[in-house]
């Protein structure tokens, strides 16, 4: 309809500790991924609740493995190591669900039988740990 108004889609590219977040019309907004210490994400110096412990282990995955796809099972590997739940799919899934409302839309996609966190091309520095100590405005 007419009327009707889709929320924005992000996309976000992921370099150090910093995220330039795309919204239509050229609109930008900054995540900024705090990796070292606790696991922090924060939008205009607001921090973004990001639920439980193996919620933000599940982010922390898809962060060291940004723009690949990371299956399912992989990531209860990860959570849950040799004997995940037999709810671990699912359990994945509603963290997934609850991590994309934290972030907004468009950043954590499904591909497959996995998941997504998408980067803007061209704006990602070359790995996750390079780079800290120089400024991250230029």
């Amino acid at each position: 309809m007419a009327g009707d108004r889709q929320k924005p889609r992000r996309q976000a590219a992921f370099g150090a500790c910093r995220a330039v977040v795309g919204l239509p019309a050229g609109d930008t907004a900054v995540l900024e991924f705090r990796i070292l210490g606790p696991l922090e994400v924060v939008e205009h110096d607001r921090p973004l609740a990001l639920g439980g412990p193996k919620q933000r282990a599940l982010l922390a995955v898809l962060l060291l493995h940004r723009g690949e796809v990371v299956s399912t099972d992989r990531l209860a590997d990860e959570l849950w190591g040799e004997r995940p739940p037999a709810s671990a799919a699912k359990t994945v899934q509603v963290y997934v669900s609850n991590l994309r409302k934290a972030l907004g839309d468009g950043l954590l996609v499904t591909r497959g039988h996995g998941y997504l966190l998408e980067t803007a091309r061209g704006a990602a520095r070359p790995g996750p740990f390079r780079g800290l100590s120089a400024p991250l405005h230029k």
